[in-house]
């Protein structure tokens, strides 16, 4: 069964975050609301570092310019696991789950 929106009618993104933007966050969910049928990954995570308003948090997501995504966060989206940085352009779908990672290993 497909479901169909009016452009006004807002969607939400559930993301959960683990690890360090967990604690950055100082949220385990955040619920993003959008009013289309999708968003570009790269709109979504511009979206959540707005809403959380932490430079810390937009830091280790983004390098300063905005431009790129930092190359170890990972996102996990319909039972896949990938890297954002690359797949920026990808599209989360509305009333989705999209979980938000970084790859982070001792040296």
């Amino acid at each position: 069964m497909q479901v169909s929106y009016s452009n006004n009618e807002i969607g939400i993104i559930k993301v959960k975050l683990l690890g360090v933007l967990k604690g950055l966050a100082k949220k385990e969910e955040i619920d993003l609301q959008i009013t289309s049928e999708e968003i570009s990954l790269f709109d979504l995570l511009k979206q959540l570092t707005k809403l959380n308003n932490n430079d810390e948090f937009f830091k280790r997501i983004f390098n300063p310019s905005l431009t790129q995504i930092a190359p170890d966060i990972l996102i996990s989206y319909q039972d896949k696991i990938f890297p954002a940085r690359g797949n920026e352009n990808i599209k989360i779908k509305r009333n989705s789950v999209l979980t938000i990672f970084s790859f982070v290993h001792g040296g």
